[in-house]
């Protein structure tokens, strides 16, 4: 079931999972994300932090985040953008399944 189903019928949530990545960039990148996790949240969606891979730091998104028009901005606005400026081994931010 959708988290966000989930959420609004009482049911089992999906459960949570661990990202891949070195420990020392995932621990350098969640805050980051956690911070701005309430601008996704605040229209039914979420990401999550899926891992770090060659500098790419890869999400998640759910609930009403998967499928919108405005999922690309919103990545790069503000995620994106600010990694790369706070940590300068940041690529970029990449979606992922």
């Amino acid at each position: 079931m959708n988290a966000w189903l989930a959420r609004l019928f009482g049911g089992a949530a999906e459960p949570a999972r661990v990202p891949h990545g070195a420990p020392a960039e995932l621990a350098q990148v969640e805050p980051w994300i956690s911070a701005q996790r309430a601008y996704f949240r605040a229209d039914g969606g979420d990401v999550e932090l899926a891992g770090v891979r060659d500098g790419w730091v890869e999400v998640r998104l759910r609930g009403s985040c998967v499928g919108c028009a405005g999922q690309e901005q919103s990545l790069e606005l503000l995620l994106a953008a600010k990694l790369r400026a706070a940590l300068p081994w940041v690529r970029g931010v990449r979606r992922v399944s």
